[in-house]
């Protein structure tokens, strides 16, 4: 194998790892939308260039009526991050409810 797809497989494998430790975690949600009655999900996504952690915090956030903030704090907990800094064409693991 190639190193590519040898850190692509750890990445996935690590990002794994980081859901399921994650996966207890909640978003406090605003009162107009009633996620607690929703199925936690999880998704990975490509990062474009003009993404930014705060950018794709506030799509999310938006569409399941949570602040960007309380999002933003999960993103980077759900992906182990300890600064907002990410990098074109990397992936990072979003919530989503369903």
């Amino acid at each position: 194998m190639n190193k590519k797809v040898i850190a692509c497989l750890i990445s996935v494998a690590a990002a794994m790892i980081i859901v399921i430790i994650a996966g207890t975690q909640t978003i406090r949600p605003v009162a107009e939308n009633n996620i607690a009655d929703m199925t936690k999900c999880y998704a990975s996504v490509e990062i474009r260039p003009e993404d930014t952690l705060w950018s794709i915090s506030k799509e999310y956030a938006a569409k399941y009526g949570v602040s960007t903030a309380d999002y933003l704090k999960e993103l980077m907990q759900v992906n182990g991050l300890s600064s907002e800094r990410i990098l074109s064409g990397a992936h990072i693991i979003v919530v989503y409810w369903e």
